[in-house]
Parts: structure tokens; C-alpha cells; sequence
């Protein structure tokens, strides 16, 4: 995969976690599942240092 569409992917990724934060849920899912659509997943997780929310992806087999 190329670091370009790696980079694009992690910030789609990015806004998402920001409407999480801001409590647009609904929109941070139409994003999730448009990805999926896409063949990424994404999993959502706390970072064990700071608690805050993290996503990673990959790409879906």
C-alpha cells in the first residue's frame, strides 16, 4: 500500500476519533461504515498510557 493512501485512510480515520470527541456519533459511523464498504476495518481501543480513544485499521482479507 502506498504512503499516500496510507495517509488519506489515517485521516479520514482522524476525523472520525475528532467527531467522537465532539458527539457526533451518528456521522463517526456513516464513516466507519463506509470505510468497511471500502474493505477497512477499523478498531477502536484505549491507548493503556493515556486512556484517551484510539483507532487503528487494516485492510480487510
Amino acid at each position: 500500500m502506498s504512503d499516500d493512501l496510507s495517509d488519506a485512510i489515517q485521516a479520514v480515520v482522524d476525523m472520525r476519533l475528532e467527531m467522537l470527541k465532539s458527539g457526533n456519533e451518528a456521522e463517526a459511523d456513516k464513516i466507519r461504515d463506509d470505510l468497511l464498504a471500502k474493505g477497512i476495518q477499523l478498531k477502536d481501543g484505549k491507548d493503556p498510557a493515556t486512556g484517551e480513544r484510539i483507532t487503528t485499521w487494516e485492510i480487510k482479507r
